[in-house]
C-alpha cells in the first residue's frame, strides 16, 4: 500500500495544450514534457541536421539546380517540428499522467528550449553565406526567369564556371543576370542573337507545347531552346538566327579569365557581354517564387 501511495505522489497529469505549446516554443520540448527527452532531442536533432545537410549538397560538386535540394531540406526540417508538436499533444492526450523525472522542473525546461532554439538558429545561420535571395529586374532573361520573380542564388559555388551556368554580376554598382556561353580559351562569334562557339554552332531547336506550358508562355516562332554544356535552356530570338550557317569569320578567342554571357531573351539589345569572373557575385539557381504556379522551384533549365 505505502509502496502504491508513493508511485501515485511521483506521477503527474499532461495537459495535451500544454504539450503544444512547449513544442510551438521549440522542437523537442513537448516530449520532454512528457517525459520522453530521448525522443525530443531525437526530434531536435533531426530537424537540425535537414538543415544542416544544405551545405553539403552544396559542396558534393554537381552542376545541377540547388533550388529544389535545398527546398526539400528546408521542407523536412519544416515537416519534423510539424511532426514534434502533433507527437507531443497527441501522446498528453493518449496518457492520463507521466512519472516524474528529475528534468521535469523549470531552469531544464529553459536550458532545454535554449539549446533548442541555438542549434536551430545556428543550422540556419549556416546558410547565410551561402543563399541569399534576388530578383528579375527586366526581361533579358525571360523565357527561363521572368521580370519579377524572385530566384535563390548561391554566393558560393565552387570555383568553375561551365557553359550554360546563369550568374548574378554586379559592374558599375547594379547587378543582372547573365548566362555562360562560352569560357576563357574559346574562339566565339556572338552577333543578331545567335552564338558560335570554337567553330560550331550551338546546338538549337523548337520547343514543345508542353514545355512551353510548363515555362508559363506561349509557344510561338520566336521561342527555341538552345543546349550548352549538356544543358538545354530556353531562349527567344529570330527565326533567321537560329538558323543560321557558320561563319568563321570575326570569331575571336577569350583571354583568360573572361567568359562570354549572354540573355536568354535574344530579342532584346544589347545581349552579349564579356565579363572577368571577378564580377562574378553568385550563381542563379533557380525561381523560388515565381509568376506562374508550374515555375516555382524551376531550375533554368528545360528536358
Amino acid at each position: 500500500m505505502k509502496k502504491g501511495i508513493i508511485s501515485a505522489e511521483h506521477m503527474k497529469e499532461r495537459s495535451a495544450f500544454a504539450a503544444l505549446a512547449l513544442s510551438l516554443a521549440a522542437t523537442g520540448l513537448g516530449q520532454m514534457y512528457n517525459g520522453e527527452l530521448a525522443r525530443g532531442a531525437a526530434f531536435l536533432l533531426l530537424r537540425v541536421m535537414a538543415v544542416a545537410l544544405i551545405p553539403v549538397t552544396m559542396f558534393s560538386g554537381g552542376e545541377g539546380s540547388l533550388v529544389r535540394p535545398v527546398a526539400a531540406l528546408l521542407a523536412l526540417s519544416a515537416v519534423v517540428a510539424l511532426a514534434s508538436i502533433v507527437e507531443a499533444a497527441w501522446c498528453a492526450a493518449r496518457r492520463e499522467s507521466v512519472p516524474l523525472a528529475r528534468y521535469h522542473r523549470v531552469p531544464w525546461y529553459l536550458a532545454f528550449g535554449f539549446a533548442s532554439w541555438l542549434l536551430t538558429g545556428l543550422s540556419l545561420a549556416s546558410l547565410v553565406p551561402l543563399l541569399g535571395l534576388a530578383r528579375a529586374e527586366d526581361s533579358r532573361m525571360e523565357p527561363s526567369f521572368a521580370q519579377g520573380e524572385t530566384v535563390l542564388v548561391s554566393w558560393y559555388r565552387g570555383k568553375t564556371l561551365v557553359p550554360g551556368d546563369v550568374v548574378l554580376v554586379e559592374r558599375g554598382g547594379a547587378t543582372r543576370m547573365g548566362r555562360v556561353v562560352a569560357l576563357p580559351g574559346d574562339t566565339v562569334r556572338a552577333r543578331e542573337g545567335s552564338v558560335q562557339v570554337n567553330g560550331a554552332a550551338l546546338p538549337a531547336g523548337v520547343l514543345s507545347d508542353d514545355q512551353a506550358e510548363a515555362l508559363g508562355v506561349v509557344n510561338g516562332e520566336t521561342l527555341f531552346y538552345e543546349s550548352n554544356g549538356g544543358r538545354r535552356y530556353a531562349v527567344y530570338a529570330k527565326p533567321e538566327s537560329m538558323s543560321a550557317a557558320p561563319d568563321a569569320k570575326n570569331m575571336r578567342e577569350l583571354p583568360g579569365g573572361r567568359y562570354l554571357l549572354a540573355c536568354d531573351n535574344r530579342l532584346e539589345e544589347n545581349c552579349f557581354d564579356e565579363i572577368e569572373k571577378s564580377a562574378v557575385i553568385a550563381k542563379v539557381e533557380g525561381v523560388v517564387i515565381g509568376n506562374y504556379w508550374r515555375r516555382m522551384l524551376f531550375g533554368g533549365f528545360v528536358r
